[in-house]
Order: structure tokens, then sequence, then C-alpha cells
């Protein structure tokens, strides 16, 4: 919901309505009115701190609320460090989030339905970990119904990673541990921590070859 002028709109038995850029003319219960608001709308490239990918025209700063809703030309990508007052991904249509830095929220993150926080793929062993999800947030998380925080398939692809296994049958990829075994293949090797994995998983083997892409990485800090 943006630039809307509210007046006697009883949300009270439903979801939490927060409008960006609009006006609170009273008798609104269920809607929260704070600011100020950037919208995304990806006008000029991926590029999630370019000022002219938001509207009003702003970078994100510390002091603004950031609303993702679906509608833009091209999705955000965030590529080093950014950090806003509250964020709010989806809640209209399918909106994606990817952060590949570190993105701090200092109040809240709200994914609501459709809505989805991921970062990019990554590829060959030689490439190594590119792409990691670091996400700070010092307020309440809220994943929504049909909404999610999601790195599935981002890791390595199938035959890369130091985690693979080797032969021509089937077999699972170690991480925190060995992985499965099927004779007369070779297990993945151990690698990563199994009580504080933060390392890339790597792709496994099938009867017919290498699977597709393994796990990727996140780092939540929630406060």
């Amino acid at each position: 919901v943006r630039q809307v002028d509210v007046k006697d709109s009883n949300a009270a038995v439903g979801q939490t309505i927060r409008p960006a850029a609009s006006t609170n003319s009273g008798n609104n219960p269920n809607w929260v009115f704070s600011g100020p608001w950037q919208t995304w709308v990806g006008a000029v490239s991926e590029v999630f701190t370019n000022e002219n990918n938001w509207s009003p025209v702003g970078a994100p700063t510390p002091s603004v609320r950031l609303l993702v809703d679906g509608c833009y030309t091209t999705a955000p990508i965030l590529s080093g460090v950014a950090t806003a007052a509250q964020m709010i991904v989806g809640g209209y249509t399918t909106a994606m989030v990817t952060v590949n830095g570190q993105l701090t929220i200092m109040e809240h993150v709200e994914v609501q339905p459709n809505g989805t926080i991921t970062h990019s793929s990554n590829s060959t062993t030689a490439l190594g970990e590119r792409y990691k999800l670091n996400l700070t947030v010092n307020g309440n998380l809220d994943i929504q119904t049909n909404a999610r925080i999601s790195v599935d398939g981002k890791g390595y692809l199938g035959g890369n990673g130091p985690g693979i296994a080797v032969g021509s049958y089937a077999g699972g990829a170690g991480y925190g541990g060995r992985g499965g075994q099927h004779d007369p293949g070779t297990p993945g090797t151990t690698y990563g921590s199994i009580t504080s994995p933060t390392n890339l998983g790597s792709g496994g083997l099938n009867g017919s070859g290498y699977t597709g892409g393994a796990g990727g990485a996140m780092r939540l800090i929630v406060s």
C-alpha cells in the first residue's frame, strides 16, 4: 500500500497495514503510519544502494524505512553494505531482495506473502564462496505465510565444492561430517562446522552424474 490518504479504515481483524508515503486522516485501527519510507522501483539498475532506484529518490540510510513490494522494473541486489530503519518485502506480488553483502536493519523486518530474501547463486570451486547472505535485525524478524528467507540451491554447482562425492555411483556431499556412501563411490569429505555452519554446501552425486546446486549460506543476527 502506497501513496494513499486513509480515514475510517478498520484493519483490526486482518494483517497490520504499513502504508508507504501515505497520510493518516484518522480512525484507522491496525494501520501503522511511520516514515519516511522509500519504495524500490529499480528504474535504473539492480544496485540496492543507487539512490535513483528508490522513490522518492535517495539511497537507504539508518533513518529510512524500505518497501520492496514487487512493483519494480528490476529486483534489488545488495553487493556492499547498507543500513536502514525498517524493511518490508512482498505483500502485493512476487518480490525478492538479494543480499550478497551486509544488510543491517535498525528496527524490524517483515517478509510478507510473496516475499523472498536470498543471495545470488554461487558456481565453481575455483571461484570460491562469492555470495552469502548476511542480515542483522535489531528488532523483530517476521516471516509470514508464503514468505521465505531461503538460499536453497545457491551453493556450489554439482561437481564443485570441497565436500563433493567422487565415483561413478551416487554419494552425498560432506559438510560437518562425511557424506552418505553408495559403493563403490567415495563419499564427500568433511569440511565446515557442525555447530556453526558458515560455508556453502557442495554438490552431491547421483547415478547419472553430479546433481544441481547445493545449499547456500546465511548468517542472521536478530536481537
